[in-house]
Parts: structure tokens; sequence; C-alpha cells
């Protein structure tokens, strides 16, 4: 069986997100923490999906000389790498000629909400204090994870969304999405290296664990 060639950037990534919203689910109320732990473990896990799709497309499946391969070569070739991650992830799933994923439910639903997420966190325009692009951010997250009420003394965002619930919901919406993603595509395409169920499990259980928390 032909597998993924997984390189070193993928467990970079993906230890960094699953350490730092460990450490945010283990942290006391220190709020600064909270955020700064929770900024790099949705920071991180977003990473973790790029790279990953990324190495699929620029180094497709081991040596052996296949029409997946070629076709992701291909893509590759022709300056796809500047297309959005998850535009990336279905059109792979399209060259191995498997159904992608419906983007009215889950898992895609979460990924992109994270992605919208990290994006308001790295690239900020004027959602600090603006209502209106809180309130938009809000109904992307709806239903996700846990948002802590509004503090008279704080805006909404960033301290109220960015806490030790949302870092382990963002890391398992990664790890779930990549999950059913390798399940999708065919078995000589898949990566037994970065043990995603295993590594899902282990997450799932401490944002358990956090929300059975008093």
């Amino acid at each position: 069986m032909i597998y993924t060639i997984s390189p070193l950037m993928d467990h970079l990534y993906l230890d960094a997100a699953f350490y730092l919203a460990k450490a945010s689910s283990e942290q006391g109320s220190n709020n600064k923490q909270n955020r700064a732990l929770a900024v790099g473990a949705l920071a991180c896990s977003v990473s973790f999906l790029d790279v990953c799709i990324n190495s699929l497309f620029q180094e497709g499946v081991s040596s052996r000389k296949t029409k997946f391969r070629k076709a992701l070569s291909d893509a590759w070739n022709q300056k796809f790498d500047r297309q959005p991650t998850l535009v990336k992830l279905q059109k792979a799933l399209a060259l191995a000629h498997v159904d992608g994923f419906d983007t009215r439910r889950e898992p895609y639903q979460s990924v992109n909400s994270l992605i919208v997420l990290r994006n308001a966190i790295i690239h900020p325009k004027t959602i600090f204090g603006n209502g209106a692009e809180e309130k938009c951010l809000l109904e992307q997250l709806d239903g996700k994870f846990e948002i802590k009420p509004r503090s008279p003394y704080h805006a909404l965002f960033p301290d109220s969304v960015l806490t030790p619930e949302c870092a382990a919901w963002g890391l398992v919406a990664v790890l779930r999405f990549l999950d059913e993603f390798n399940q999708k595509l065919p078995k000589s395409a898949r990566s037994v290296t970065l043990d995603i169920k295993r590594r899902l499990a282990e997450a799932e259980q401490f944002q358990n664990t956090r929300k059975a928390a008093p």
C-alpha cells in the first residue's frame, strides 16, 4: 500500500496546536494567558490544515506514478497554491473522483468558521469594538462552542470568544475534518503518519473535561 508523504512541518503545527489548546484547558481564570494560548492554538490549528493539504499537492503519493499524483501536481503547477485552503481540499477530492464535503454540514461548517475566526485574529481590521463586525463573527461561531457572556468592562471580541473552549473546539474541528478527508481519499493516498484518530480522541477528552467543569 502506498501512503502520503507527511513532512515534519505537519507535526510541528499539530503538536503546537495540541499543547497550546491543552494548556489553555488547564489554565485557571487568567484571561490574558487564556487569550494568548487560544490565539496560538487557533493559528496553529489552521496552519496544520494548510500544511497538510499543501504537502499533498506538492509531494503527492510516494514515488509511484499514479493518475492521482499527476493530477495533484498539474493543479499545483497552475498556481493553484494561491487558492483558499478549503478550495484545495475540495479539489483534491474531486481529482480523486470521490464526493467532496457538503458545505452546509459538519465538519465543513466548523472548519470554515475556524478559518474566518483565524483571519479575524491574524488580519484584524475593524472588528475590535465594532458591533456590526462582532455580530457577523458571532453568527459564524453560533453553536460551535460556549461563548462567555459579555462583560460590561470588556469587548465581546476578543474577551468572550478567545477562551479555552474556543481553543479546544478549533483543534477538534480540524482533526475531525482531516479524519473524514482522509477516509474519503483512496486508500493508496491516505496518510498514516499523523495518527489523526488518536490525537482527535485526546483533544476531545480535554475538550469534554472543560465542558464538564463547573
